[in-house]
């Protein structure tokens, strides 16, 4: 798999005030008029409008947003990584973030007092270079529905036969291309020639599973040789995920061996997924098996997916008064924390742990606003795991009634 290219070139017109410093500033002609019809304030929107942009191959890509927050930094990085965001089309989300092979990319902002607050009308530019043209793509696709029609599926084939098949036609049909091109990181050179990387093998696997609507993803890490890059999938039967790498059971037939890496728990032998790939709201999203994938027999979800699962959860507040407290439950919670203070930053504060949803405490002043939260929790091996808090209450202080 090839480490990604990407680079920020930061260019900001400011007008009346500042906002944070970028690391490279370069002078530009100060527009002190903007055609504000070009711009969005819908940051889905301005996504949509990159994705559309990057399937049609555009070298140059640009969007127009509008926006209040001053970090526009955080901004792009938002509607960017939005843009390649999982959907139900086989040729969007990982795929197509993976089609990409750099991008550089510019911004250059006006900021205006609007209705007494900052805002930025800022124009994003892309430049973005792909591993094969739209030309290529467009006939990768006709390709890939003619293979499709090829496996005959109906609709009596289970999920695990097309994701079998699927696999199988890969790994018999593909090998590892060692030559010196860009090509060979493709689905396309992968169908058309026979040959690629893994960043091939994975994403023509990515598009064909997906077009049977079965839910895959991309995974980046490192295999045996940790200084290498590499690539495999996740592939969803019944509520779980599995690992597949079809790159290394390709060497497998090839050499006449078993299949080593098809349909794996969530312990991979010798695979190690990158940092992002393996957060607490990854793992809740796409749920891994404990174990490999055997037919007929129900599966259970690895530690590390019900630990990030339960992380996720979040309890609610329902009543709240000077001398009660109650919350909703939480699924396989073992007890509750709750959190109270005088500073709405919780700066200095108490807590108090119970195991039911209702809890009484007294010695609240009535001369003081109090602001409550409440988090659940479990044992995990010798410590606890948390939950997400919920959402912040308050009590207000009463006011003396003059007479």
């Amino acid at each position: 798999m090839k480490k990604r290219i990407y680079s920020i070139i930061i260019a900001v017109v400011l007008m009346l005030s500042s906002i944070a410093a970028p690391t490279k500033v370069s002078a530009l002609e100060i527009p002190y008029r903007v055609d504000v019809t070009k711009y969005t304030s819908d940051e889905a929107n301005a996504s949509a409008q990159i994705r559309e942009q990057v399937k049609a191959h555009a070298n140059t890509v640009t969007v127009y947003v509008r926006t209040k927050d001053k970090d526009l930094y955080a901004v792009f990085n938002r509607i960017w990584n939005n843009a390649f965001a999982e959907t139900t089309n086989p040729d969007e989300g990982d795929y197509l973030y993976w089609q990409m092979s750099s991008m550089a990319a510019s911004y250059n902002a006006l900021m205006r007092k609007e209705k007494g607050s900052n805002t930025y009308y800022t124009k994003y530019t892309i430049n973005v270079d792909y591993f094969i043209s739209l030309e290529q793509e467009q006939m990768l696709t006709q390709e890939l529905n003619i293979i499709n029609e090829s496996f005959g599926f109906t609709e009596t084939t289970t999920d695990y036969e097309k994701v079998k098949t699927i696999y199988d036609y890969i790994c018999h049909n593909v090998t590892y291309d060692y030559s010196d091109n860009n090509m060979k990181f493709t689905a396309y050179a992968a169908v058309t020639t026979g040959k690629s990387v893994c960043q091939g093998y994975a994403t023509l696997f990515y598009r064909l599973v997906k077009m049977q609507g079965i839910s895959s993803r991309v995974i980046a890490g490192h295999g045996t040789n940790t200084d290498v890059y590499h690539g495999w999938n996740i592939v969803k039967l019944g509520n779980l995920y599995y690992n597949v790498d079809a790159t290394w059971d390709a060497a497998n037939y090839n050499h006449g061996h078993a299949y080593e890496y098809f349909l794996k728990g969530d312990v991979f032998e010798d695979h190690t997924r990158n940092d992002d790939y393996k957060t607490k709201s990854f793992y809740a999203t796409y749920p891994m098996a404990a174990d490999d994938y055997v037919e007929g027999v129900e599966a259970v979800a690895s530690a590390e997916t019900v630990n990030s699962t339960f992380t996720m959860n979040k309890t609610s507040i329902k009543k709240l008064t000077r001398k009660k407290i109650s919350f909703n439950k939480i699924a396989e919670a073992t007890g509750y924390e709750i959190q109270y203070s005088t500073n709405k930053k919780f700066a200095s504060k108490k807590k108090m742990t119970t195991t039911k949803t209702i809890c009484k405490f007294s010695k609240l002043s009535k001369k003081k606003t109090y602001y409550f939260r409440v988090r659940g929790y479990r044992k995990a091996g010798s410590g606890k795991i948390y939950t997400k808090w919920s959402t912040v209450k308050k009590i207000k202080k009463i006011k003396k009634i003059k007479k």
